[in-house]
């Protein structure tokens, strides 16, 4: 399958988004964008009816999964798994995952420099909601770096 880069020019008219003035609207070996975007927009719809059928089905497995799980932590400690069979299945119930914190920040942040000068500051990391909790947004702008990185959605509307 290849692609084709579809030049565009935006529309000189002021909107809130910008409308695209198609001058090539051929994809994929040449199907019409009209048809890829029909295509797209109806298969959207069957996962979104399909998802919805699904919800029954989610609540009925994780209300069982919490009732398996909490039978266990009843007989079982966090660190032993348990095997449970059916008639069809077997399932394993493994043992609790771990959690780690630590415990005394400044006596990690003192060894870690005596380690290497200025290693605690290299292996520090913040979460951007803590960032934005303590810093004004002028502070935050300046030290955080905002790129757009993450992949493309695609959004329907039916006609």
């Amino acid at each position: 399958m290849g692609v084709t880069i579809n030049k565009v020019e935006a529309d000189k008219t002021i909107q809130e988004k910008p409308k695209l003035k198609k001058v090539k609207d051929t994809l994929l070996n040449g199907m019409p964008v009209a048809q890829v975007v029909d295509e797209l927009g109806e298969l959207k719809k069957r996962l979104v009816k399909a998802a919805q059928r699904m919800k029954p089905m989610e609540k009925s497995y994780s209300i069982l999964e919490t009732s398996v799980i909490e039978w266990v932590d009843s007989i079982k400690s966090a660190d032993q798994g348990h095997i449970c069979m059916g008639e069809h299945y077997a399932m394993d119930v493994t043992e609790k995952g771990n959690s780690s914190k630590v415990t005394n920040p400044e006596a990690v942040f003192k060894l870690l420099n005596k380690v290497e000068k200025g290693l605690a500051v290299k292996l520090m990391t913040f979460g951007i909601g803590d960032l934005r909790k303590y810093l004004t947004p002028t502070q935050f702008e300046s030290m955080v770096k905002t790129e757009r990185t993450s992949k493309r959605q695609l959004k329907f509307q039916e006609k």
